[in-house]
């Protein structure tokens, strides 16, 4: 059974993006902290369209995503560290996060 969420701003959707995504192509940082989620949305490459997110920004887009439950925080550390929870809370297999996370950070694609 999956819970009804409410759509998502382009930047709830940039931070649950760049969570997934860096969970697996950093997975010795993962989960991230505030200033890696930062550089993470603010990214210039494979990203559409390319955002300047100041920190207060995405640090509000944290805690509401965090009420939904599709971020879960950590503080083993000296900082807080954020990690996604979008499998559990939308009950989908990694293959479709995957999948959305490409989506939430290039945009429509193409074909061809």
């Amino acid at each position: 059974m999956t819970t009804s969420l409410p759509a998502l701003s382009l930047l709830e959707t940039r931070v649950l993006g760049v969570l997934v995504e860096k969970q697996h192509t950093v997975a010795d940082t993962y989960p991230l902290t505030l200033n890696a989620l930062i550089a993470g949305c603010n990214q210039k490459t494979s990203r559409d369209p390319v955002l300047s997110a100041t920190e207060a920004e995405v640090q509000s887009t944290v805690d509401r995503l965090k009420s939904l439950s599709l971020i879960v925080e950590s503080s083993g550390g000296r900082v807080m560290r954020y990690a996604h929870n979008v499998e559990r809370v939308l009950a989908l297999p990694s293959q479709a996060v995957a999948l959305l996370a490409t989506l939430m950070l290039r945009g429509p694609q193409t074909l061809g």
